[in-house]
């Protein structure tokens, strides 16, 4: 990734919304960034699942920490060593 100035803002991003309990929106923003469109969009269901029912089920949970860590692994592979830290640290 190349433009600090944007990766800083995203880090910042993640951090905040983890801090607020928004664990699914850090996971999606993270999406976002890798351009991850299965996880994108799986993520996105969770999250209307979550807002539909107002808390989130055993298995969204579950599914959620699943989609997180294959984005890790995903990240792993194409950001920079210090970038991957910088992002798994936010969570």
């Amino acid at each position: 990734m190349n433009n600090q100035n944007f990766f800083n803002t995203t880090v910042t991003e993640i951090a905040e919304m983890t801090d607020c309990n928004d664990h699914t929106g850090a996971a999606l923003w993270l999406a976002k960034l890798l351009n991850a469109k299965e996880a994108t969009k799986e993520l996105k269901e969770i999250d209307a699942r979550h807002e539909q029912s107002g808390s989130m089920t055993e298995q969204d949970i579950k599914l959620r920490s699943v989609m997180t860590n294959l984005l890790f692994d995903l990240a792993k592979g194409v950001l920079k060593a210090d970038q991957y830290e910088a992002i798994k640290g936010a969570f």
